[in-house]
Formats: C-alpha cells, sequence, structure tokens
C-alpha cells in the first residue's frame, strides 16, 4: 500500500534546490533495496537511463519504468516516480549496489536522511505520516504476536489521531489519556522489555540465563567474579520479545574491577522493566541477600540450585520467590511464565488505538497539555 507523504519544505519552495536520499527497505540482506528520493530528482538523469528513452520528469505517476544506473558498468533498476518532487529507486538488495548509488547521490548533492528523519518533521503529523511511522516501526518487531499489535496500529492510531479534531475538549483529553495508558506497552512492541538479573556470585545467575534463552550465553564458572561485565541476550517468551541480562555479582570483598561491574549492574537495575533477584537455594540468606532485597522495588524473587535441596533454607520475607535449577530445567518454564505476567500484565483489545514510538508518545503528551 503506498500512503503519500506531502513535503512541506518542497510544497513552500524553501528548499527549491534540495534532494534528499532514505533507504526505506530493513537493513540487512534482502533481494530488493528501495531507495526513495525528494526534490530536484532531474538530478538523477546523468545516473539513470531509461529503456523507453525519457528523463525522469517525463515518467508517468506510479508507472515502473525499467533502467539502468551508471556507467560503463551499470545496475539494473527499477524507478517510480511517485509525486512531482518524488521517486523510489529499486535495485539489488545487496549492500554494494546500495552504497554505489548513495555514492552518487551524494556527489550529486544529495543529502542521505535515515528512516526517522525522512518520515518526521517539525510540523504534527497527519493521518498519513504517523501511518508511515507505524508500518516503519512494524520492520522492526521480531515476533509475530508485536507483529499484529503493530499492524492494526497502521490504521487505528491514525484513525483515533484524526478523529481528536471532532472532540470537544473534555472528550478529546479523555481519549489521550486512554491513548497514552498503553504507551509503554506500544513502545515495547519494537524495544523488548529488559529483564535484569542479579545476586551475589555464584548463585547460578549465569546459568539461569542460558536456561532462559536456550544456549549458552555466560561464561559458567564456579569462581566468584566470573561475570565482571553485563552480558545480554534477547528471546522471546510467549511472543514478547524480551533482553535478558546476566550482571556481575554483588558481594563485599570484592576486587576493583568487580566494583566496577557491580556498579555498571546497578545502573542496569535502575533501567530494567524487571528486576530478578536470585537466590541460592543450598545456602541460608545473607546480608548481601537482605541489601539487594531491601534496594529492588518489587523485584520477582527466585531461589535457584533447587536440585540440590531437600528442603529450602532462608528467611520468611522470600518465602514467595519461586524454586528452579537453571542445572535441570525444574520451574524454567514457571519462570518464563512469571516474566511475562510481570512485564505484560495486560494487552490491548485489539479496537484500542495508543501511540507505538517515543516520538508518538511525547507528541500525545504535548497536545494534551497545549
Amino acid at each position: 500500500m503506498k500512503i503519500p507523504i506531502p513535503h512541506p519544505a518542497l510544497e513552500t519552495g524553501s528548499h527549491a534546490l534540495s534532494m534528499t536520499a532514505c533507504l526505506l527497505t530493513p537493513g540487512g540482506r534482502g533481494a530488493v533495496a528501495t531507495i526513495g528520493i525528494r526534490g530536484e530528482i532531474h538530478r538523477l538523469d546523468p545516473y539513470f537511463q531509461a529503456a523507453n528513452g525519457r528523463a525522469i520528469a517525463q515518467q508517468e505517476l506510479d508507472r515502473i519504468c525499467f533502467g539502468h544506473w551508471g556507467a560503463p558498468l551499470f545496475e539494473e533498476i527499477v524507478l517510480v516516480r511517485t509525486a512531482e518532487c518524488e521517486a523510489e529507486l529499486h535495485c539489488h538488495g545487496g549492500q554494494a549496489a546500495v552504497d554505489r548509488i548513495f555514492a552518487d547521490l551524494t556527489a550529486s548533492g544529495a543529502q542521505i536522511h535515515s528512516q526517522s528523519d525522512w518520515l518526521l518533521h517539525d510540523k504534527l503529523p497527519d493521518a498519513d505520516r504517523l501511518a508511515e511511522e507505524c508500518l516503519l516501526a512494524l520492520t522492526r518487531t521480531t515476533t509475530q504476536k508485536t507483529a499484529h499489535h503493530l499492524l492494526r496500529q497502521c490504521r487505528l492510531f491514525p484513525e483515533a489521531v484524526a478523529g481528536l479534531a471532532n472532540l470537544n475538549p473534555d472528550e478529546k483529553a479523555r481519549r489521550i489519556h486512554e491513548m497514552l495508558a498503553w504507551s509503554r506497552f506500544g513502545v515495547h512492541l519494537t524495544c523488548p522489555w529488559k529483564v535484569v538479573l542479579c545476586g551475589r556470585p555464584n548463585v547460578g545467575k549465569s546459568s539461569l540465563i542460558n536456561a532462559l534463552v536456550g544456549y549458552p550465553r555466560s561464561v559458567v564458572f564456579d569462581q566468584p567474579g566470573t561475570t565482571r561485565d553485563v552480558v545480554a541476550a534477547e528471546t522471546a517468551f510467549d511472543g514478547w520479545p524480551v533482553e535478558i541480562s546476566d550482571t556481575a555479582g554483588f558481594r563485599q570483598a570484592a576486587g576493583q574491577l568487580e566494583t566496577a561491574g557491580m556498579a555498571l549492574a546497578q545502573s542496569r537495575m535502575r533501567e530494567a522493566d524487571l528486576v530478578i533477584i536470585v537466590l541460592d537455594a543450598t545456602e541460608e540468606s545473607e546480608t548481601a541477600d537482605q541489601e539487594l532485597l531491601n534496594a529492588v522495588a518489587d523485584p520477582l524473587v527466585i531461589r535457584n540450585k533447587i536440585d540440590l535441596v531437600t528442603h529450602l533454607s532462608g528467611s520468611e520475607e522470600v518465602s514467595h520467590s519461586l524454586s528452579v535449577s537453571a542445572r535441570t530445567g525444574t520451574g524454567i518454564p514457571e519462570l518464563m511464565a512469571a516474566i511475562v505476567e510481570r512485564v505484560v500484565p495486560a494487552e490491548p483489545n485489539g479496537h484500542t488505538p495508543f501511540p507505538v514510538t517515543r516520538r508518538q508518545q511525547t507528541w500525545l503528551q504535548n497536545l494534551r497539555l497545549g
């Protein structure tokens, strides 16, 4: 579906001599790459030779035009003139082909924009621009479930924003509030929920992250201080993308390098959507355990190494913890379910509009205040 994007600068003539370009297709390998062009598209004539012999400005709108790019070694491409001052180039999806065309565009005076800069301008977004932004976000989803939610917003959110103009101030404020209530959920459709494992050394954090993601991501070694940096891995639980971080163990008798690792771990914990405190089921709780329990607001507490004990030790404060074994897999499915329940306690129905980017969220917030 082609959604036209008006370009204010071109309409007003304030940048009459400008030309901008952007790679519109997602990064990585692909059969075809699409490059968008705006501005004085006739500057492409020295590089593009149409099979029909016409100049770019003479090509019919929204008609496919086959041709060659460059000489003497040329690239076969397809050009589509989508508006008076806009065109799309469809070339081979390899990076070499894209880089070559970008080099020629830069030589002709074009500015290469990121996808965000290409779509977003200082003016308030209209429905078409919001739909384009949602489609761009759709390319960054990593699971079928998040893609389904975002695909619905390509229609629902722009329609809801357009409908705000017909509401009285009170109803408008109520609708904006309802949309913003799901903004955190919307942003996480393309940005995984951040889950951080923390605890004393050798409680099994590294083994646990390996069990959760299903492959060896962290080094496992029976020596305090093995993990001195933050090791992260992305996975999905029940279709929800999650980034799990394995942090340095917290202990008092730590060296300088371990102390730096602990500081980095604390930084990750502050940014996390969920902190999991890992305890050792084979040992009594220590001061470091209690300090963590007191320092973290609403953590998910688990006791690892349950396969090595016949009864649980520890204080009553953590009696509601989950019991797992990273080695045998006992309790791992229950832990995954608990993580999902904490990071996604609810999901919107298929008719609820909400913002899916931080920019959309900020724009709605400003609209409510204004």
